[in-house]
């Protein structure tokens, strides 16, 4: 074991990283960033989506709209930011803005619009869809404060999480929201899109002094697995774009829990979500550790060393009660090495009967064309968790 564990830790601080362009701006493809203890890293979130809602009414819409959201799992309507927080939804007088991530089946702009103004029909409010008109950054890690901190007056320290206030970073208005999708300290920056580049710019000059590197989907597909926050077209398929029952998730099956109240007045889903209550999940989302020891056990059979995923991967992959597959429980969605945690984690889909701390599996893998089953257990969820996310 300890052999495998020093193997795995040359591993685990293997860096790749490429510059990527798309659409003639800057982007950067990246690894995983090893040390999360020492790097930050800075995002741009270029899948977001925004609406607006103006007038004396707005609140209510984006109130019903965030219903209607949260019980569809649309992630075309809303962003759900998950681990430990709430719905972000960023409250600029006089208007609102809803944030919503795109999957890669598209983004559809008049359907996400059109809902909004369903709900607003005959209230005193407009509403706009003002994606292209909106940059967005994501200063992420520990040291994200001390960065941004030299470039604004806002007192940092008391922005609390999941609170968002405005200011200026480099001379130019931002929004400051005090979270990410990374399950680590950080902040994301809204801004007009023409302002972008210089605050890339000005975030970017600090880059020797703080270890700031930048970072694509790459990187934050692994850390947001560690952070155990669900992804669409990964963990869940949008109400949009399911074609089938099988296809569709509830908020309690994929941990949600948190943003349902069945006790406010009436909301759409509201009698299907209580009746899951009463009849219990029929599924639950949880966090499984494979087995490294006994998964390299497998490679030497074959005259390999153990060989583990160099980036994050997302598919179904069938877990079974025993080892012989004679019982299938559930899927993984997507899992990682964490090179953080030398440890290989993966979110999974389970009949809760079988979703309790320290239940074992085992999962499907393949070598060299070859299928094996690899012991796994089921552990929480964040894997990873710093306190001076919150703090």
């Amino acid at each position: 074991k300890q052999r495998a564990t020093s193997r795995l830790q040359r591993r685990g601080h293997a860096n790749r990283c490429r510059k990527r362009s798309r659409g003639g701006g800057r982007g950067w493809r990246c690894s995983p960033l090893p040390q999360r203890h020492v790097h930050s890293s800075i995002i741009s979130p270029n899948r977001d989506r925004g609406k607006c809602t103006r007038g004396r009414r707005q609140q209510q819409v984006a109130e019903e709209q965030r219903r209607q959201g949260v019980v569809g799992l649309g992630g075309e309507l809303q962003r759900l930011l998950v681990g430990g927080g709430g719905l972000l939804r960023e409250r600029v007088q006089p208007h609102q803005r809803t944030t919503g991530s795109a999957g890669p089946l598209g983004f559809d702009k008049q359907l996400a619009v059109g809902q909004f103004q369903d709900v607003g029909l005959g209230m005193d409010v407009q509403i706009e869809e003002v994606s292209e008109e909106q940059g967005a950054l994501a200063i992420q890690g520990p040291t994200s404060r001390q960065v941004l901190q030299q470039l604004t007056s806002a007192n940092l320290d008391d922005l609390k999480y999941f609170r968002i206030i405005e200011d200026k970073v480099a001379g130019v208005p931002v929004r400051i929201a005090r979270n990410g999708y990374t399950g680590d300290l950080g902040y994301e920056l809204f801004m007009d899109a023409n302002d972008s580049l210089p605050v890339w710019d000005a975030l970017m000059e600090k880059s020797d002094e703080y270890k700031l590197r930048p970072a694509g989907h790459i990187a934050l597909d692994m850390v947001r697995i560690e952070a155990g926050l669900v992804l669409i077209d990964a963990e869940f398929t949008s109400a949009t774009q399911a074609m089938y029952p099988v296809q569709r998730s509830t908020p309690f099956e994929l941990g949600l829990d948190w943003v349902v109240n069945l006790k406010k007045d009436y909301f759409i889903g509201q009698r299907a979500l209580r009746e899951e209550v009463a009849r219990g999940r029929a599924w639950t989302t949880v966090g499984i550790q494979v087995d490294v020891v006994a998964l390299e056990a497998l490679y030497a059979r074959f005259g390999m060393p153990l060989m583990l995923p160099y980036h994050s991967w997302i598919d179904a992959i069938p877990l079974y009660a025993d080892a012989g597959k004679k019982k299938q429980i559930g899927k993984a969605t997507s899992g990682t090495w964490s090179p953080v945690m030398k440890r290989y984690v993966a979110l999974a889909r389970l009949k809760p009967e079988h979703a309790k701390l320290g239940s074992g599996l085992h999962i499907e893998m393949s070598i060299e064309g070859q299928r094996f089953t690899v012991p796994a257990h089921v552990v929480e969820t964040p894997f990873f968790d710093p306190p001076r996310k919150r703090a």
